[in-house]
């Protein structure tokens, strides 16, 4: 708006803004020089012979009327648009500094501060060109508000606490079917609530599990999206309460041993979840845990949660749901999309660990053969270069396990752990569908009841109408309660995906960084081996 309002500049218009005496007219020396050139031109419109051949008096008489005209104009439209250039040069001199900065100094209303207001604001100030994250931002030495903060910010500001779960020594107790593993779980964490700042507790499979079903029953209907512990495995183990030593079932202790501490530290690093009793209790309680029901695979209980589930899909396919909101839609279609692609190169990560896994069997094998054709030649130089080959085979097929361990541990099980969560997150979004059908549900059950009041009023029936208004009454409380819900897990659920997204991509940066630095660690070793063996192969003689 400020620009429409700009008057066309003057011919020759001075410099408004130069050098100038505090007692001088702005707007007499801003006219000086234009009187001038307008009674010149005016003279000359008049008359086509030069300025210099009129008469003085008249042109003397003529200068003076129009300068009088001339003035008349400046007073009646001048003062406003000088005004309005002096403003838009105050906000002109401000603009520099908003994308450079934030200025947290309140500005000063002071008139007499001495500022000049045409000044022209220095870009070469230390203040202006500092860039200081915003979560590190001070006002006399107090954090920001929460007004100057973006939300993700505002709740990384109010998470200022630590905490880190390990999970480590599993041991073997009792024999037989009877036995089971058990996990040391150690917990580091500067958390108020807290009571110390080091925990250390003995935890069995099962107490996991129990711990997963507490909190899917208490926060799964406010839309948060709990973690999945690892699936339970029968045949692995069968193969640990069978096996006479703990080393017949290393592979499969140490998988689920990983698989438990990402577990816990999920739990953790969500806000609401690591405040739970349940979890306080299961990380400091020193003491054995009461036992969770239903935890078994081939319990009584376990086979009803299968159908369960099972049922579950069926209500969430029968389910007539009206969507109101398109973000869900589009939601529910990207997992289910991003789910399918992740399982196929879920597959694929496992073929190459199982193909990385063959080939070091396959260079061990390559390694002792060499061994023993380098143990039989007569050629002293060509059997001492063997040797040296099966060396540097078995080297080889060393570097070769790490990496398939590595594939295995930091590649193919993230993408393993994120099945998990986004069948996690899906959940969620079938127990939204539950409060939606329990909300219709309820809706429909008051409208029968409020016709079922209205023939009773019709009829006459007086005797029975408090009843049926009561009931009325009930139904009006659960459709008002099932809308608040609905609205509730709908909110919490946008919010929970938002951080699961977020989360997810910080998760798989740093492992595919790791293993990009493993492998490209593992190939210079294999290319460092190769190097070193070459001259010896080349100096056969």
């Amino acid at each position: 708006m400020a620009e429409e309002r700009e008057p066309p500049p003057l011919e020759n218009e001075p410099d408004l803004f130069g050098e100038d005496d505090d007692d001088d007219d702005i707007f007499k020396s801003a006219l000086s020089q234009p009187k001038i050139e307008v009674n010149t031109e005016s003279v000359a419109q008049l008359d086509p012979e030069p300025a210099a051949q009129l008469d003085p008096e008249p042109a003397a008489e003529l200068s003076a009327h129009v300068d009088a005209e001339v003035d008349e104009n400046i007073i009646d439209a001048k003062p406003s648009e000088t005004v309005t250039v002096t403003e838009e040069s105050k906000e002109d001199s401000a603009k520099p500094v908003e994308p450079t900065t934030l200025d947290l100094s309140a500005p000063s209303n002071d008139p007499d501060d001495g500022d000049d207001l045409f000044a022209t604001p220095s870009s070469d100030l230390p203040v202006k060109k500092e860039t200081v994250p915003s979560s590190s931002l001070t006002l006399n030495g107090e954090k920001p508000s929460a007004d100057m903060l973006t939300p993700e910010e505002e709740a990384e500001a109010k998470d200022q606490f630590n905490i880190e779960i390990s999970v480590n020594n599993p041991s073997k107790v009792g024999d037989g079917m009877n036995a089971y593993m058990v996990y040391q779980v150690n917990t580091v964490t500067s958390i108020p609530a807290f009571q110390k700042s080091q925990f250390s507790v003995k935890r069995r499979f099962s107490d996991f599990l129990g711990l997963h079903e507490k909190l899917g029953h208490k926060h799964r209907v406010n839309g948060v999206i709990v973690p999945k512990p690892p699936e339970k495995s029968a045949m692995g183990m069968a193969k640990v309460k069978m096996s006479k030593e703990e080393s017949g079932s290393q592979d499969f202790i140490e998988k689920r041993r990983a698989a438990l501490e990402r577990y816990m530290n999920r739990i953790v690093a969500h806000s609401t979840l690591r405040m739970d009793p349940d979890v306080r209790d299961f990380l400091t309680m020193d003491t054995d845990l009461p036992k969770a029901s239903g935890t078994s695979a081939l319990s009584a209980a376990g086979v009803m949660r299968l159908f369960g589930k099972v049922g579950d899909a069926v209500t969430k396919l029968s389910a007539n749901m009206t969507e109101t909101d398109q973000w869900f839609d589009d939601k529910i279609q990207q997992i289910e999309n991003f789910e399918i692609q992740l399982r196929k190169l879920h597959e694929s990560s496992e073929t190459l660990v199982i193909k990385r896994h063959t080939c070091s069997q396959s260079t061990s094998s390559l390694a002792k053969a060499l061994a023993v054709v380098a143990g039989g030649d007569e050629h002293t130089n060509l059997s001492q270069v063997m040797t040296k080959l099966s060396q540097v085979e078995e080297s080889i097929q060393q570097i070769t396990e790490e990496q398939a361990d590595s594939d295995f541990f930091t590649f193919s099980e993230l993408l393993k752990d994120y099945l998990s969560q986004i069948s996690a997150v899906k959940e969620v979004f079938g127990e939204r569908i539950k409060i939606y059908k329990s909300w219709k549900d309820a809706e429909a059950a008051l409208t029968k009841k409020r016709e079922a009041k209205v023939k009773l009023e019709l009829a006459h029936k007086t005797d029975k109408l408090p009843q049926i208004q009561a009931e009325c009454k009930e139904w009006e409380e659960k459709v008002e309660k099932g809308e608040k819900d609905f609205k509730k897990i709908s909110d919490a659920l946008k919010k929970e995906v938002a951080q699961f997204d977020k989360k997810r991509c910080k998760d798989f940066k740093a492992n595919l960084v790791n293993y990009l630095e493993r492998l490209l660690n593992n190939e210079e070793q294999l290319i460092s081996h190769w190097e070193k063996f070459l001259p010896e192969a080349t100096a056969i003689a």
